[in-house]
């Protein structure tokens, strides 16, 4: 079975889905061999996502394709190192776009007093944690990674893991107050960190000495494409990880 777990902001994300992207084809469930099945992730601190995971890693065949979005390869992560019985469900991990070493954004929206007040507002109204945001900043990350150096390199000789980045850049001019947060964002990170996607600099998708593909002109939503019912990953992506994994045409 192939399971693909969404980036647990992907909500929070969706002002981001008028931003151009790499065209979008073909049903991410038509893209793999055998049967596919969909985790919606919770916007949620790491310990309560990783326990969410467990609990719905126990519905999931042994030795499963896990392709996980953003947030949601931390979460994973968080999940295989404090509950070792999930990881015999776990044949391939594929972390899409996840910030392994955190991003910007984070340390903006939670270190800027005025963003911070903002994020407050918006984390109440919506039903996100702040904390699940903090967790999120580069200096959080980077102690969570030398923390759990030792467990994540035993991950690595276990579990075939792969890492997948990409770079985006924002060439249009915005046209409302949507467009011209993007192009913020999009600006900033790249003083800060260089190549992004809109959300993850490129040099944080990397985890140690795994297999990592890196792509251009996909952003960070333009990688998926989600409904109720299906899902769908980039053409580019779903073409070079077939070849990269089992041959041309199978994820």
């Amino acid at each position: 079975m192939t399971v693909y777990i969404s980036d647990s902001f992907l909500g929070f994300q969706r002002f981001q889905l008028d931003q151009p992207s790499s065209p979008l084809s073909g049903a991410f469930q038509a893209s793999v061999s055998g049967e596919a099945h969909t985790i919606w992730s919770q916007s949620l601190p790491l310990k309560k996502a990783a326990e969410f995971l467990r609990s719905k890693l126990e519905l999931v065949p042994d030795g499963s394709t896990v392709v996980a979005h953003g947030k949601a390869g931390l979460d994973l992560i968080e999940c295989l190192i404090q509950y070792p019985e999930t990881q015999a469900k776990v044949g391939r991990l594929i972390c899409l776009q996840t910030p392994v070493w955190g991003t910007p954004v984070a340390d903006f929206l939670t270190g800027q007093p005025v963003a911070r007040l903002a994020m407050d507002v918006i984390c109440k109204f919506k039903k996100i944690s702040i904390e699940a945001i903090e967790e999120l900043t580069e200096l959080n990350r980077q102690v969570y990674m030398i923390l759990n150096r030792t467990k994540i390199q035993n991950l690595l000789n276990k579990i075939e893991i792969i890492t997948v980045g990409s770079s985006f850049v924002w060439k249009q001019k915005p046209l409302n107050w949507k467009e011209r947060v993007v192009l913020f964002f999009n600006q900033m990170i790249a003083k800060h960190s260089g190549p992004h996607d809109g959300v993850v600099p490129e040099r944080s998708t990397r985890i140690a000495n795994e297999s990592h593909l890196q792509f251009s002109d996909v952003s960070h939503l333009g990688s998926v494409k989600m409904s109720d019912e299906a899902v769908e990953l980039n053409e580019e992506i779903q073409t070079q990880l077939g070849a990269k994994l089992l041959g041309p045409c199978r994820l």
